[in-house]
């Protein structure tokens, strides 16, 4: 089963932000598609993140469902730092 994206519509972004973003994590599933399960394992178990404009985006890897999935959308102006 091919790696897939999920972007929950409660996160309101712009539609350029949520294509990006969409484009973005597609990209990242293709790579993961192709590395080694214990690789994957590891990664199941980190919190990872993205920017794309101002948003950073924190997803995460669920192993069982092969597919990432946005957890957190947070505008520039709410980071710290």
């Amino acid at each position: 089963m091919a790696c897939r994206v999920q972007i929950s519509s409660e996160f309101r972004l712009p539609s350029i932000v949520r294509r990006k973003l969409r484009e973005r994590l597609e990209h990242i599933c293709a790579i993961l598609d192709a590395l080694d399960r214990a690789f994957l394992v590891s990664l199941a178990q980190s919190s990872l993140a993205v920017d794309i404009e101002a948003w950073r985006f924190r997803y995460e890897y669920e192993l069982a469902s092969n597919r990432l999935v946005v957890t957190e959308a947070m505008p520039a102006w709410r980071r710290k730092g």
